[in-house]
């Protein structure tokens, strides 16, 4: 898209993207800046929404590796022994009330009769 609108080669518009998507944004390039060109001001609209968008779906991206990273870590960890299980203490625990006297509560009206 770029590439079109500035004369700029495909090469030049790929480094543009990826400076701008990354936030780097060196300014060296810059989409509307020529005079010729036209509606300099439809094109800073639309590249503001490319911005937007894109900066948008990097930030899902980053939090969906993140989480994944997370995930796989956690389970590395359980696997090896390093973190403990909670859902399986979770269990455990659940059956040792369970199963104990004092849980068992007794009809308050049969002990006084």
């Amino acid at each position: 898209m770029f590439s079109l609108w500035e004369n700029w080669t495909f090469l030049v518009g790929y480094y543009f993207c990826f400076i701008t998507l990354s936030t780097i944004g060196f300014g060296d390039y810059v989409p509307g800046t020529t005079i010729n060109n036209w509606d300099s001001q439809e094109k800073l609209v639309l590249v503001a929404l490319y911005l937007l968008f894109g900066l948008a779906l990097c930030a899902m991206c980053f939090d969906l590796m993140q989480e994944e990273a997370r995930n796989k870590i956690k389970f590395i960890g359980r696997k090896i022994g390093l973190i403990k299980d909670e859902r399986k203490a979770e269990k455990k625990k659940d059956k040792e009330i369970s199963k104990s006297p004092s849980s068992q509560i007794s009809d308050p009206v049969a002990v006084d009769g």
